[in-house]
């Protein structure tokens, strides 16, 4: 009787120390400003309880979500708006502090932003459309949780300098896997806060949603970490690149762009007659959407082009539709 009292009493420390060791992010930096993020176990008891920039989940302590296709993914279980938004430029940088984080919970972290339109404090944050702006995992055999266990339990991101400005919600998620190699193993710690970013960029990247954009075997959520694995493949989409236009599986590349659809400009300002697939190159910037319409996704020039002159010269494009 008496060994059995022990052995459920010892059960009962390793539940405890699993449950206070899970992390939540307590601060954010941002851009050299310093915010509180809404702490779960100490706002709910303060009169009155602080306003924020991140999302509440009071409901939830700091507990990972059981299940990723539920809409706790988005923002944390029962999720509740902040109050206050963040101002911030584009091409900042942003560090969110975590207050602890076990080395045994190894595994990615991801980064994603969406557009929330007029206000993300009054926003259904499962029906934006999320890209993702950063992503680290497994590099050269070390996981990016035991980096961010070194650097004081941070990890910083930076906001695309050509995203368009608004009212965005930056959702930053850290992913356990010791568990992984069970269905519904992989535990996910996600968080999102209210920012306006301002900047003169154009882009506004498609996107996923959540619940939706995890699957239950995706390889980087069912798997088992023990294995001795030398690549892991982070869950979710490729992580937008400024420097690329977009990640390559982002978006459909165009061929063809109609003469009707362009309009190129010189010193004459004329118009081209055609754009053929010798110009396939320019394909990047273009995403070619359900319609017949093409959008045009970022400021370029093109060179040596001939015009009806003979002449050849630099000369902007920009397309209408």
């Amino acid at each position: 009787m008496r060994s059995t009292i022990v052995a459920t009493f010892a059960a009962g420390l390793v539940v405890a120390s699993l449950v206070a060791a899970h992390g939540i992010v307590t601060d954010i930096e941002i851009d050299g400003e310093w915010y509180t993020s809404s702490l779960v176990f100490e706002d709910p008891y303060k009169i009155p309880i602080p306003e924020r920039i991140s999302w509440s989940f009071f409901g939830s302590g700091n507990s990972p979500v059981a299940d990723f296709t539920t809409r706790d993914i988005v923002c944390n279980g029962n999720a509740s708006a902040a109050a206050l938004v963040a101002e911030v430029d584009a091409g900042a940088e942003i560090t969110f502090y975590w207050d602890t984080w076990p080395e045994s919970h190894k595994g990615p972290v991801m980064t994603y932003l969406a557009n929330c339109g007029s206000d993300c404090r009054t926003v259904d944050p499962g029906a934006l459309f999320y890209f993702k702006i950063d992503h680290a995992g497994l590099e050269d055999g070390e996981w990016i949780s035991d980096q961010i266990i070194a650097n004081n339990l941070s990890y910083t991101i930076t906001i695309p300098e050509d995203i368009a400005p608004g009212n965005y919600l930056i959702r930053h998620e850290l992913l356990a896997l010791h568990l992984a190699s069970d269905e519904l193993g992989a535990q996910f710690y996600p968080m999102c806060a209210n920012l306006r970013i301002s900047g003169s960029g154009i882009i506004n990247p498609t996107g996923v949603q959540f619940p939706g954009a995890y699957k239950m075997d995706d390889p980087g959520i069912l798997v088992n970490i023990y294995n001795d694995i030398d690549t892991y493949t982070i869950p979710g989409p490729p992580p937008y690149n400024s420097d690329s236009e977009f990640s390559d599986d982002d978006f459909e590349s165009v061929a063809e762009i109609s003469a009707a659809s362009v309009s190129v400009f010189n010193s004459s300002d004329f118009i081209a007659s055609t754009l053929t697939k010798s110009y396939s190159a320019l394909a990047s910037v273009y995403t070619k959407p359900s319609t017949s319409d093409f959008k045009l996704k970022k400021s370029f020039s093109l060179s040596s082009v001939s015009v009806p002159d003979g002449s050849s010269d630099n000369f902007d494009c920009n397309v209408n539709g």
